[in-house]
């Protein structure tokens, strides 16, 4: 045989495979004219379809490869692939490694000589060649005579082995990759967002049918043109400025973009990605841009709806507000009137004239209560209907609002850069801000107040200032006990984990200054968009649940009764967090919460129950549970646990947290260089972080926490973070776990 011989009778064979549409076709040629070249007479093809012990079913092999070569090979069978991989170790490593294979039968090791003895076979060659369900191409020589190949023979066998691994394989991804662009095209055009690619000049590679009717155009004609030159220019500019940061940063970016339509403006989310070719280099920018108009719609309707809700409930407060004042005012008229008929009675003119002054006073500070409550009610009649303007413009017109009932001028600065505020905190900080403006100007007198909003470092201050007669110190606890004294604003600030601090003496004026953390609107979205699944065997309690979580504007997905129906549920719904209770029937939690997370591991999962089991705790978390939270906790310690979810933190109900994050600290404590290291890592924290640390630790609140330090929760969360970077670790929980492995909280 000689090697330019075999090398021009496979050539044509390997050139028609290459460029060929039927390759089946075109291998079988190319294995009959090795067969003739060679001189084998026996072929085994190892099949990856073919089961042990089973038929192969119909493939290629019956259809293009026995015909074409029967006319040339005595014997052409099969046999199953596992055969080759399991039993044929030394062929399946030589293969693999794309080397030809042969050699008289006595030279090979016992399962591969067994076999060929097996098939009355001297001498064999093996050929390295993989295609689509079969992989191997065996040639073989029966016992006519031995054959030995020449190192020449074997040099030409093996070029010709690679050149067609080669071929079939550059054939297959062709196949593959040709497969996937169909693919990916049918869920381009038919989606329901608008996808689309640029290259790095702007211009159109791939428009979807979206996008295309958008423009009223098809998109074909798209293809080439410069996206900028379609838009109006505050639209293109934009787009202009995000393709250059997603060029500068090689990162995806989202953002929102406002396009003028025929019905008016549309919002749309986009998102950018770049894509790279083989080198690392980024050659064109994808852009999927969904139209959110109608969920910003429903979303400022929520806004107006909770802010109605608010009014009418400051509105109930203020009725209560009223009979009690009324109440008030007729008993101590009563009873003075009593002491003032005994009096007359025993003829006391002195004790009745100053029994009839406090009367009176008592009367005028009633009327005058009366009075501020009626204002209140009348701001909160013209504010039932939202005003749709500016974010700050609806505060500024409720408050202006209201000093025109009273006759106050106020004066409002308010920084530049003053942020949008979130729904609750605009509602509560205009109740907040007209009880201080009606209080200062009743024990004040003054017709102009100042009022300074400013925001830094994620707090809100604002403050109320006049220069009016001011108040004596030993009158504050009067003041704060009156119906619109301090006592109330305190309280309301409370439940924003603020802080209020009073300036004040006689003849100097009075200054509030009301401190509140910052919620924005994206940080709310952390909740907003969190999508939950109920998962409970109490209709009751699931109904309870499902009306609370959603009065606080999170999204129930849906509810299940057991933990087989949990699963279903997960896997048909995709949420982000699952609510679950521990004992169920027909599958309980924590056999659920396993499953779950071996399918669904993006999916958090928090157990809920009535008693706090030591070992139903550890167990579910070890299961794959995020946290566990006793079904007892009030609606506020939830709504926090919620957002604490949200930033990635493991919720746990007050009690729980030491005994679990201590379980788990034990389970993974290390002996050795931990008590050299306590002392550094306890140097590293100060007094009042150790104290804010061992309060978290029990499963507080930041707000309980705040309480009890008497610090505001904003400082709190700051002490935190410090803790959190001290310690080198990632987040709240990791802290605890570290401290608590120290022996830092013992």
């Amino acid at each position: 045989m000689k090697s330019d011989v075999m090398l021009r009778s496979v050539w044509n064979a390997l050139t028609r495979l290459f460029f060929s549409t039927r390759p089946d076709e075109h291998v079988a040629m190319l294995l009959q004219q090795l067969g003739a070249a060679v001189g084998v007479s026996r072929v085994y093809l190892f099949e990856q379809t073919l089961q042990h012990n089973q038929p192969g079913s119909t493939s290629q092999y019956d259809e293009w490869i026995a015909p074409s070569m029967r006319s040339q090979i005595a014997h052409l069978a099969r046999e199953p692939f596992f055969l080759l991989e399991s039993g044929f170790a030394r062929w399946n490593r030589l293969l693999r490694r794309g080397e030809v294979v042969c050699g008289l039968t006595n030279t090979f090791p016992v399962s591969e000589q067994t076999w060929l003895q097996q098939r009355h076979i001297c001498s064999c060659l093996v050929l390295p060649i993989m295609h689509r369900d079969w992989w191997g191409v065996l040639g073989f020589d029966d016992c006519v005579q031995d054959r030995i190949w020449s190192d020449d023979a074997i040099e030409t066998l093996q070029s010709v082995a690679g050149m067609v691994g080669a071929v079939l394989q550059h054939q297959r991804r062709a196949a593959e990759l040709q497969q996937k662009q169909a693919r990916f095209e049918a869920v381009v055009q038919h989606s329901q967002e608008a996808l689309f690619v640029k290259d790095l000049d702007g211009r159109y590679l791939l428009v979807n049918q979206y996008l295309a009717q958008l423009l009223e155009q098809e998109p074909q004609a798209l293809i080439g043109q410069v996206a900028y030159d379609l838009f109006p220019s505050q639209v293109s500019t934009l787009s202009q400025l995000r393709d250059q940061q997603v060029l500068a940063t090689g990162r995806s970016l989202r953002g929102e973009q406002v396009i003028d339509h025929d019905d008016g403006p549309h919002t749309y989310r986009e998102s950018r990605f770049p894509l790279y070719n083989d080198d690392g280099q980024i050659i064109a920018i994808g852009v999927v841009a969904n139209d959110i108009t109608e969920l910003k719609q429903a979303h400022e309707r929520l806004l107006q709806q909770e802010q109605v809700l608010n009014l009418l409930r400051e509105r109930e407060h203020l009725d209560q507000k009223a009979h009690q004042t009324a109440s008030s005012v007729l008993n101590d008229v009563h009873t003075q009137l009593q002491m003032v008929q005994q009096l007359l009675a025993g003829q006391t003119q002195p004790a009745v004239g100053v029994l009839l002054n406090e009367l009176m006073q008592t009367t005028q500070d009633g009327l005058q209560n009366l009075e501020q409550i009626l204002l209140l009610k009348q701001v909160h009649r013209l504010s039932s209907e939202p005003v749709q303007t500016h974010h700050f413009d609806r505060l500024r017109q409720s408050i202006e609002q209201f000093a025109a009932i009273l006759q106050v001028h106020v004066d409002m600065m308010v920084d530049s850069d003053f942020p949008a505020l979130n729904a609750r905190i605009e509602a509560n900080l205009l109740s907040i801000i007209q009880e201080a403006l009606a209080n200062v100007h009743r024990q004040a007198n003054m017709a102009t107040t100042r009022l300074t909003f400013s925001a830094h470092e994620g707090q809100l201050r604002v403050t109320i200032e006049d220069h009016g007669r001011g108040f004596d110190d030993t009158r504050l606890p009067r003041a704060e006990g009156s119906v619109y004294g301090l006592q109330r604003i305190r309280n309301q600030i409370k439940t924003l984990g603020g802080q209020v601090q009073i300036d004040t003496a006689l003849g100097q004026g009075t200054r509030l200054i009301i401190d509140v953390p910052l919620l924005y609107d994206d940080e709310a979205g952390d909740t907003a968009t969190m999508r939950l699944l109920l998962v409970d065997d109490s209709p009751l309690f699931l109904r309870g649940l499902h009306n609370l979580l959603e009065a606080r504007g999170l999204t129930v997905v849906g509810t299940a009764h057991s933990g087989v129906h949990a699963l279903e549920q997960a896997r048909r719904l995709h949420p982000d967090v699952i609510l679950m209770d521990v004992e169920m029937p027909n599958g309980n939690g924590i056999m659920a919460t396993r499953l779950i997370k071996q399918e669904l591991p993006d999916i958090s999962i928090v157990m809920l129950s009535v008693v706090d089991d030591d070992t139903k705790i550890f167990e579910a978390i070890k299961n794959g549970a995020s946290g566990y939270l006793l079904k007892s906790l009030d609606a506020e310690t939830l709504w926090n646990l919620l957002l604490g979810i949200a930033r990635g933190e493991a919720p746990l109900s007050p009690g729980l947290a030491v005994r679990v994050l201590r379980e788990f600290a034990q389970q993974s404590n290390h002996e050795g260089s931990e008590s050299a290291h306590r002392n550094e890592v306890g140097e590293a924290l100060t007094t009042r972080q150790y104290e804010i640390l061992s309060l978290v630790a029990q499963g507080l609140t930041y707000r309980k926490v705040s309480e009890i330090v008497s610090l505001s929760e904003v400082t709190v969360k700051y002490h935190m973070g410090e803790i959190v970077r001290r310690l080198q670790v990632k987040n709240r929980a990791e802290a605890i776990a570290y401290a608590t492995r120290m022996g830092l909280l013992e």
